[in-house]
């Protein structure tokens, strides 16, 4: 019941600061992202959560403004005739991800579910991302990536809590050898698919912050990201940390003298790894060749026959796990590092663990192929905007979604309340970076 009560006060709170200053309640919506964990039923029949609630409350703050307000109303609909004209395959891109969505619903075996996965993973974010580019500016942007910060304190201090007493946000942690943080979240890899990408945002504010002279912010920061991948590392992903060393690696080549920076790294690196003989491991994490792999390469296969076998239209959504069923080896064959062979029971997984296979299974060939063509279309535009300005927000922007794209390679990036909103947040500030900026209404 408090939980229900919370998410009424949430839902309040949201629609008033959306009606005051919808640009910061944007900037809030993804800083609370990890309250979808707090479930609970609206009018005890239909499933919702926190975050649904304060998102419900900025579109209903929005439809006021547009029904009740006639300069909010022409204002929205100038801007909406303006990016259009000036966005026109973005907008195609948009409209055809919605259509293919809409389709693979139909697609699925479970309608009603399948409505529900795609309004919180697709839809709503698909909106998010269309608020963003209309009105913020990228005085907007600074203010969301500091507004995060609160929200990175939270799991990184619920993890050390974890570390120290040894439980977790809503159970228990595991006790055994293999123990692995969890912080709010449920399972482990969570923070890395959240963490790895938004704290590279960090990286903006400190070349702010060290441009400006202002050290002792500068050095908040350094502690506050040093934290961060700590988190990263407490909970074992392994995949995210690789991530984000590969985008702070990027960051530090783009600085002045940071090829001298980036070979001293790799020297230091190299001695490092050599002298606690830990490039076996290292390789074989890359190739895929230890247990967590091994299962990775199973799952590829798995779902790369269902795929062959549903090419165009895919699984649908939610119906992964049902598609890839016949497909499944229940027994993995597993080889350790001594060569020995061992038998292992394999469970289906509810995604196969890569963005472009997840959404090829969800959305079929043709999401498969939006979603590649919204990539290259953002990202090819950003580097020739960055090339050109050097822009320290566009470059941070540009590493968040390169980290992302990293570790979705082995997991699940993108189908998760949070990840979602995370996802479209880092294509529209892309976008926001390279286009005009557009006066939010102070409405």
């Amino acid at each position: 019941m408090m939980i229900a009560w919370a998410a009424a006060f949430i839902f309040l709170g949201f629609f008033s600061l959306a009606r005051w200053r919808l640009n910061f309640s944007l900037a809030a919506l993804l800083a609370i992202s990890p309250a979808y964990i707090m479930r609970f039923k609206l009018g005890g029949i239909l499933p919702s959560t926190w975050l649904e609630m304060a998102f419900l409350g900025i579109i209903l703050a929005l439809l006021s403004l547009i029904i009740f307000k006639p300069s909010f109303r022409t204002d929205f609909k100038n801007r909406c005739l303006n990016f259009y004209q000036k966005h026109k395959l973005l907008f195609f891109l948009s409209v055809l991800l919605f259509i293919s969505s809409l389709i693979s619903c139909f697609v699925s075996p479970d309608l009603i579910n399948a409505l529900g996965l795609v309004r919180a993973y697709i839809w709503e974010p698909l909106i998010y991302f269309y608020l963003i580019l209309l009105y913020w500016e990228k005085s907007d942007l600074k203010f969301a990536f500091y507004l995060l910060i609160p929200t990175f304190l939270l799991i990184d201090l619920l993890a050390l809590n974890q570390a120290i007493n040894g439980y977790g946000f809503m159970e228990m942690a595991g006790t055994n050898v293999n123990w692995r943080a969890t912080s709010l979240y449920p399972y482990p890899n969570a923070i890395g698919l959240f963490l790895a990408p938004a704290s590279i945002f960090l990286l903006a504010l400190l070349s702010e912050a060290f441009k400006n002279k202002k050290y002792w912010k500068f050095l908040a920061l350094i502690i506050l990201l040093g934290f961060n991948i700590w988190t990263i590392y407490a909970a074992q992903s392994e995949a995210a940390l690789l991530a984000i060393i590969i985008g702070l690696g990027l960051f530090i080549l783009t600085r002045k003298k940071g090829i001298y920076l980036g070979i001293i790294g790799v020297i230091l690196a190299t001695m490092v790894f050599s002298y606690f003989q830990l490039w076996p491991k290292i390789i074989n994490k890359i190739t895929l060749q230890d247990f967590s792999g091994q299962i990775r390469r199973q799952m590829i296969l798995e779902t790369g026959s269902m795929i062959k076998d549903n090419f165009f239209l895919g699984a649908g959504f939610g119906a992964y796990q049902t598609a890839v069923k016949p497909y499944h080896w229940e027994v993995l064959i597993f080889t350790d590092e001594a060569g020995k062979l061992y038998e292992q029971p394999v469970e289906i997984y509810m995604y196969p663990h890569n963005l472009f296979l997840n959404f090829w299974s969800e959305l079929g060939f043709p999401g498969f192929l939006i979603l590649i063509s919204l990539l290259l279309l953002i990202t090819l535009d950003s580097l020739r905007s960055w090339w050109k300005s050097k822009d320290e927000y566009l470059l941070a922007s540009l590493l968040a979604l390169m980290v992302l794209l990293i570790h979705s390679l082995v997991d699940v990036a993108l189908f998760k309340n949070d990840l979602a909103l995370l996802f479209f947040f880092i294509l529209a500030i892309n976008c926001l970076l390279h286009k005009l900026p557009n006066s939010a209404e102070k409405a």
